[in-house]
């Protein structure tokens, strides 16, 4: 286990090696936490470099003496300080590991109180998995930012809760089109065996479906917004398309 305790305050990481860019990141970002800064990624390239600044590196567009509403206590001073990572892409080095840069420049600030910085990153996967969880409950994302301010130990941006429920719909969806997620969905549900229809009418028009669904599955559907929504976009599908039932009036 590395000793991210060692060596003074606003300390550069150790130069080293690692074998792919979420290994490099993940140690100069615990080694500055560690240190009194933050090094969130300012910019990079896939498979070529990576570059952390310090989160006080650019101007606080704050006039002098006005206090900020978030809770937020470091103001931005220029920091020139910026730590990189590279990879060599040219042919033959395809293989060879990522690479931990020094800065050129040292911090132009003293220590920082890292709790009172609001950095959007990226949670760890346990962290995630308890967004999706708690989102799936039906919580808002404000909800789940008070939670996890508590159980995480560190102030988490409420825009990170979006971006990791943004991602988990997405992961969801992956290359299916909306009508094809939902129809997965109502498949994997068991709903196909729930939903009964008048079988006097063999042809049910997608309107039907839509107003059925919401009406008597809503909340199955509303505990998962990214499915609800799915749902929601039958209003736009075309009213002359139909869906066809089996005799015995069950949707397949």
């Amino acid at each position: 286990m590395f000793d991210y305790t060692s060596g003074a305050p606003l300390d550069e990481p150790p130069h080293y090696r690692f074998n792919n860019v979420d290994e490099l990141k993940k140690f100069a970002q615990t080694w500055g936490q560690a240190h009194a800064y933050r090094l969130p990624v300012s910019k990079s390239k896939a498979g070529k470099n990576i570059y952390m600044d310090c989160s006080l590196s650019g101007k606080d567009p704050r006039p002098a003496g006005v206090e900020r509403i978030r809770e937020l206590k470091n103001r931005r001073c220029n920091c020139p300080f910026r730590v990189s990572g590279h990879k060599s892409s040219a042919e033959g080095h395809k293989n060879d590991p990522w690479e931990l840069r020094g800065s050129k420049l040292p911090h132009n600030h003293g220590p920082i109180d890292i709790q009172y910085e609001v950095v959007h990153k990226g949670l760890p996967p346990d962290a995630q998995d308890e967004v999706g969880r708690l989102y799936s409950l039906g919580l808002q994302p404000a909800a789940i930012q008070r939670w996890l301010n508590t159980t995480q130990g560190r102030f988490v941006s409420l825009r990170t809760i979006y971006n990791t429920t943004a991602e988990q719909r997405r992961k969801k969806i992956s290359n299916e089109t909306p009508i094809q997620f939902l129809l997965r969905t109502v498949r994997d549900s068991n709903w196909d065996h729930d939903t009964a229809f008048d079988d006097k009418e063999n042809n049910v028009c997608l309107w039907h479906v839509d107003q059925n669904i919401k009406a008597n599955c809503q909340r199955a559907f509303a505990g998962d917004k990214a499915e609800w929504n799915v749902v929601k976009l039958l209003k736009s599908a075309d009213g002359a398309a139909f869906l066809t039932n089996t005799e015995d009036g069950e949707l397949h």
